[in-house]
């Protein structure tokens, strides 16, 4: 019985103990059932979905493409996981790799979507920036050289406060140029004043930079309160081209700078607009006060799908809106501010400016190589002059950001000088709206984002930049442009941003403003414009001062001059070396380097760009004491229809 009782109590624990494996199993089972996977994937449908929405520059019918399919995937894979003969194991994989897709697209679109919130604000205009005003003295070693005129002993005394320093010329003179950058120039003065605690600082103003310099250099007084954007003018004269090595700054004032420019109301997608685009040429930080020695106007029809692009030639001589309207180059306008550029571009092309992008050579670089290069259709052959291993066949080649940069620098061997350069930096801009219309900017996008950001200024809104990018997205523009660029005679005149030194400058033709001006209102009317030859050029915007009158220079480029115009550079540079582009497409990578500039034989006759007699070194291929401008009867146009991806 004993045994009997025994046997019965094994059996009844292995029965437990089996039921006890089976609902473990069950339950096991139950869990790992395929249509909690498919669950788990449609929560991650409806937090992918409600993301893509939110995300500023899709398409809203994007939004529902995107729901319509996965609703369909989701119906479908519900019905595969409902089915008893599916396998049950496949359909587990299937569900989860689906909701894992949704899961990592789902956080990576916000972090792109934060990257171009960071590109955009970077940009921002209304983020400070200051002016540096500059105190310069001239350099120990200066005045030992030239000891008939200075006397003093004051001297640099290394010391890590450089107030101490400016306190050995608190009896000195100070010189100032209230008529050219007055507001700066009154605000350093005052702060000079407060730092010495002395109220009757000696002060000597000058009507020009020149006489400013001048005063310097000749001991008249000791110390220049100076712009430090206004260095780069000074050393393009010749007679001034030592200076940063001639004088030392013995103090800088950081100034607030106050040119911000509000941002259009305008609806980018739904009205025309313009955007002045400008480049000026210094590497690193950007500012709105500045040279510009890229002038750009690029009028844009959304909804006609016209952009038009207008150029001017940095040596424009135009009216200075901030100096009583006196004459000037258009590349020192922006040296009282952005604004000043914008205001009379306004003016010459009557059309309302109101929007900015702002780059220099730093930016133009990363955003060339950010986008892969760019492709352009080079009209002529020619060489870097300051390097003659670069060399630019003529036809389709392909370009980086460094040989880019060269590309739209170079104008001393070109047969058509200034203007071509002018030509060239359209081309290159052309390229660029091409390669960010098209699909493959889809590949780039994230090197171009992380290149962008902190490398441009403009006062276009984030809200603008997003509508425009859906609008692309969405209808798949194809855009028709067209660029004109303007000619010009060349001659001297003064300039009412640097002295009574009469400096090379171009007299743009009157008729072809017009034409441009004609060509913008049809843009902004709706109207297909095509691509045409500017008209013979005759008048002047604006007449030269303290300058025979300039001649009207024409000179038609046949292919017999650009022959000789490479002969004579080769001659002058040595043996031409070639790089390969791509197939027969020549090119390669050296140090840019350039500088001053020689004043021009005559004040009537433009120098021929083609026969430099020296290459530049001092840092800037666009000097003001010289420019070898030449007139042209090219029409200086080109089209193309970029197709948007």
């Amino acid at each position: 019985m004993r045994n009997n009782d025994s046997s019965m109590e094994n059996t009844e624990k292995i029965d437990v103990s089996e039921i006890a494996s089976k609902s473990r199993k069950t339950k096991k089972k139950k869990y790992l059932n395929p249509i909690l996977f498919w669950f788990i994937a449609y929560i991650a449908a409806i937090v992918f979905v409600s993301i893509f929405y939110n995300m500023p520059m899709f398409p809203r019918k994007w939004t529902w493409y995107a729901l319509a399919v996965l609703t369909v995937v989701l119906v479908a894979l519900y019905l595969l996981t409902k089915w008893k003969k599916s396998p049950r194991i496949l359909m587990r994989v299937i569900n989860l790799a689906l909701a894992c897709a949704l899961a990592i697209l789902s956080c990576l679109m916000p972090v792109y979507k934060a990257k171009v919130s960071n590109v955009i604000s970077s940009g921002d205009e209304t983020s400070e920036n200051y002016i540096l005003m500059n105190l310069y003295v001239m350099s120990d070693s200066y005045k030992e050289a030239h000891s008939d005129l200075f006397t003093d002993t004051n001297s640099f005394s290394r010391k890590s406060d450089e107030l101490d320093d400016l306190k050995q010329y608190s009896d000195s003179t100070f010189i100032t140029t209230m008529s050219i950058d007055q507001t700066n120039q009154r605000n350093a003065l005052n702060e000079v004043k407060n730092l010495l605690d002395k109220q009757d600082l000696n002060v000597t103003d000058k009507d020009s930079m020149t006489d400013a310099v001048s005063a310097l250099y000749n001991n008249e007084a000791q110390v220049l309160i100076l712009n430090q954007d206004y260095v780069s003018m000074i050393t393009d004269t010749e007679q001034y081209a030592s200076f940063a090595s001639d004088t030392r700054v013995l103090y800088t004032i950081k100034l607030t700078n106050d040119v911000s420019i509000s941002s259009s109301d305008s609806e980018l997608t739904t009205q025309p607009f313009s955007i002045f685009f400008g480049g000026n040429d210094q590497e690193g930080e950007l500012s709105l006060t500045g040279r510009t020695d890229v002038d750009m106007v690029v009028t844009v029809n959304p909804t006609s799908h016209q952009i038009l692009i207008s150029s001017f030639p940095r040596d424009s001589l135009v009216p200075n809106p901030a100096l009583n309207n006196s004459p000037d180059k258009l590349t020192h306008l922006g040296l009282q501010g952005l604004q000043n550029t914008m205001t009379e571009l306004s003016s010459l092309l009557g059309t309302p400016i109101n929007n900015y992008v702002l780059i220099n050579f730093t930016t133009f670089r990363v955003i060339i190589d950010a986008l892969g290069g760019v492709d352009v259709d080079n009209p002529y052959a020619f060489g870097f002059f300051d390097d003659s291993s670069i060399w630019f066949e003529q036809g389709n080649i392909h370009l980086d950001g460094d040989n880019a940069l060269y590309y739209v620098r170079e104008r001393y061997t070109l047969p058509d000088g200034d203007f071509g350069r002018t030509m060239h930096q359209q081309i290159v801009m052309k390229a660029i709206i091409a390669k960010l219309t098209s699909s493959a900017v889809i590949t780039k996008f994230d090197s171009l984002l992380t290149a962008l950001k902190g490398t441009f200024l403009t006062n276009i809104s984030d809200s603008a930049i997003y509508s425009l990018c859906q609008m692309q997205l969405d209808q798949n523009i194809s855009w028709n442009v067209v660029n004109y660029h303007i000619l010009g005679t060349t001659g001297t005149s003064v300039c009412a941003s640097s002295g009574s030194t009469p400096l090379s400058v171009v007299m743009p033709y009157s008729n072809q403003v017009s034409f441009v001006s004609s060509e913008i209102d049809k843009v902004e009317a709706g109207e297909t414009i095509t691509q045409q030859d500017l008209p013979d050029g005759y008048g002047t915007l604006v007449e030269p001062v303290g300058s025979s009158s300039s001649e009207n220079y024409e000179n038609e480029y046949s292919q017999q001059n650009e022959t000789t115009n490479q002969n004579q550079y080769q001659e002058q540079q040595g043996s031409q070396q070639t790089n390969n582009y791509s197939g027969n497409n020549q090119s390669s990578s050296s140090q840019n380097s350039s500088g001053s500039e020689s004043a021009p034989t005559s004040d009537t006759t433009p120098v021929q760009p083609e026969t430099p007699t020296q290459p530049d070194n001092s840092g800037s291929q666009d000097g003001d004491q010289s420019q070898d401008n030449n007139s042209s009867d090219s029409s200086g146009t080109d089209s193309t229809s970029s197709d948007a991806g």
